[in-house]
């Protein structure tokens, strides 16, 4: 009941601060073949859809449960054909305090970005490196 993981890939990244100038890192992502996508949108619509036929036969949870389970197999099936890529989160040196980082990202956040690093707070904005062109290629 695994998901297929995609492949792993990292992108150079600057870490980039207004006042203390530029640090360098690296974005850790999961790029999803077409296949893959589509294997995980199959894989997650027929998990729901077997949890909401085995919550039928609760009485009264399933007027919840079923549409529940359903709709969201559908919800859950697009946006998993939709993901190409999964951000997994950007290792550097925060310029700031000048310590590596290790800053988690939400799935859905793309570089640029900005982000507070976690251990001195400061505003970090995360910038794609142009000399690597793969990480808009896969994306677009």
């Amino acid at each position: 009941m695994v998901l297929p993981k995609g492949q792993a890939s990292v992108l150079a990244l600057h870490f980039d601060n207004e006042k203390h100038g530029r640090g360098q890192g690296v974005l850790h992502y999961r790029a999803f073949s077409d296949v893959t996508r589509i294997s995980r949108a199959v894989l997650l619509l027929t998990y729901c859809w077997v949890i909401a036929a085995l919550t039928v036969p609760i009485f009264i949870l399933h007027w919840l449960t079923v549409p529940g389970f359903l709709m969201g197999g559908i919800i859950l099936c697009v946006q998993q054909l939709r993901s190409k890529i999964h951000v997994e989160h950007a290792v550097g040196h925060c310029p700031v305090h000048g310590a590596e980082v290790d800053i988690h990202l939400e799935a859905s956040q793309r570089p640029p970005v900005w982000v507070h690093c976690p251990q001195c707070h400061a505003s970090l904005h995360l910038i794609a490196d142009l000399s690597h062109q793969e990480f808009e290629q896969e994306v677009g």
